[in-house]
């Protein structure tokens, strides 16, 4: 539990901050999949959908930079003539980026390729663009700013961003509120980038020592990123390709949610992963202490991420009874939040390889994984199953990754298999598969009970330390 006391108070009011920012996203979410409709919030699915494959046309600068600033973390407070030159050639590495996304963009609209959309391909593109480039920018200011502890002030940020599209929703509708909320998120990142750069304390300069240096790092990581995230990101491929567009409207909402639920994890794992990456890769750690702490932070993880995935599901009936038109999407959604059990399951594994830069090891497990769920996704859809088995396809594929990556690790670097892996065993991974087949065959209730069970009786121990931890945080 080492990790997860060290968390100071700061961190912990930062993370019940960005609770609020979740739930402006979830409100974001829900009004705009009530008042778009299926089809037109499809469209919108996929806007996200392609803008999130953009995300990795940076060359992995931001994981470069990560991990760069995680390593080099005594103090940063105020930044060393390095960490100075690191940050400096990573805003150079935007800058050539963003040159080629622009070149490519003119390209696109000069030829007049046609994507078969409801609206221009000039306005499709130029949406994407702008998003995209303020993407990349907001994402080096984040990483700089989340190694200084500066927590507020990305608070601030993601607030501002959150509550963008909200403010818009009540004056537009239809297309017209599809562009609005592209629009309003245009000018908040801008506004919050501003944010960012009135409170960064240094001049930026043209320095491109560190190029090589933040490439060696950031293209093996964006390869393994990319991978791994392009697992879920094909499923959504698959359903927007070989299904109607009000079922991608189905299936967005699916991912919105359950993304909007995740965010609760990914708050507190975002504050946690330089400082686990600083600890995975101490050389002063014997195999042992790395065993120990991989295998308590794994069960810990799983724990955390059972608490959250039941009370969300326990919740799911309220969200129904305000958007009953998207009911029929229940089963993909408590098969994506079950498949975060097992994604994130791999949190410390995965960062253990990262602090060590066996970025090899990430990317083949995924492209064994991707070449899972584009079978199964092939399968399925060639069988005519609903789009809710695409999400099972997906879980499967996660599940051989985890396992896949756990061997490989132990394999490697000569950790005990058997002990390890029992942080995340085989009769954990049953009950998982068998929930999912529960609810596709709508036994969902049933599914639900022996679920429950079986993960109360696997982490009871786990779940009371999490409450012994966060009652300490709260009487700080």
């Amino acid at each position: 539990m080492g990790i997860l006391t060290d968390l100071g108070k700061k961190e912990f009011i930062f993370t019940l901050g960005r609770y609020i920012v979740y739930f402006f996203q979830i409100i974001k979410g829900f009004l705009l999949a009530k008042i778009l409709g299926p089809e037109l919030f499809g469209l919108f699915g996929i806007f996200i959908l392609i803008q999130q494959y953009l995300v990795y046309s940076n060359l992995g600068v931001q994981y470069a930079l990560n991990i760069k600033l995680s390593v080099n973390d005594e103090d940063q407070s105020i930044f060393s003539e390095k960490i100075k030159s690191i940050i400096d050639s990573s805003f150079v590495l935007f800058v050539f980026t963003s040159i080629s996304l622009i070149i490519i963009s003119i390209i696109i609209i000069y030829f007049k390729v046609d994507f078969n959309y409801s609206i221009p391909t000039s306005h499709f593109i130029l949406g994407l663009l702008g998003i995209t480039l303020l993407f990349h920018l907001q994402e080096i200011f984040l990483n700089i700013f989340r190694i200084q502890k500066k927590f507020y002030i990305i608070l601030a940020t993601e607030i501002l961003v959150s509550l963008s599209a909200i403010i818009v929703i009540p004056f537009f509708n239809g297309l017209e509120l599809l562009y609005a909320v592209v629009i309003s998120w245009f000018l908040a990142l801008v506004l919050s980038l501003s944010i960012f750069k009135i409170n960064y304390k240094y001049e930026i300069k043209w320095d491109t020592k560190m190029i090589k240096p933040l490439l060696l790092i950031g293209v093996p990581f964006l390869i393994y990123n990319f991978s791994f995230n392009l697992i879920s990101m094909t499923s959504r491929s698959f359903v927007a390709y070989f299904y109607d567009i009000k079922e991608m409207g189905f299936f967005t909402f699916a991912v919105s949610l359950t993304t909007a639920i995740m965010l609760i994890f990914n708050s507190a794992s975002w504050i946690i992963y330089p400082r686990l990456i600083s600890k995975l890769s101490d050389k002063n750690l014997n195999t042992n202490d790395h065993q120990l702490l991989l295998f308590d932070l794994t069960k810990k993880t799983i724990a955390v991420l059972f608490i959250l995935v039941m009370g969300a599901i326990l919740f799911l009936p309220v969200i129904f009874f305000i958007l009953p038109e998207y009911s029929v999407s229940f089963n993909t959604i408590v098969i994506l939040l079950i498949n975060q059990i097992i994604v994130n399951s791999g949190f410390a594994v995965n960062s253990y390889l990262v602090g060590r830069n066996m970025f090899n090891l990430l990317i083949s497990s995924s492209i064994i994984a991707l070449i899972f769920c584009v079978f199964l996704s092939f399968l399925f859809t060639n069988l005519n199953f609903d789009y809710s088995w695409i999400a099972f396809a997906n879980l499967i594929a996660s599940i051989v990754f985890i396992n896949y990556v756990i061997f490989i690790t132990c394999k490697k670097q000569k950790l005990d298999y058997k002990y390890l892996i029992n942080s995340f065993n085989f009769f954990v991974q049953i009950s998982l598969i068998s929930f999912a087949l529960f609810t596709l065959f709508d036994l969902f209730k049933i599914g639900l009970i022996i679920f429950f069970l079986q993960m109360i009786i696997f982490l009871k121990n786990d779940i009371f330390d999490i409450f012994k931890v966060i009652k300490t945080k709260i009487l700080e």
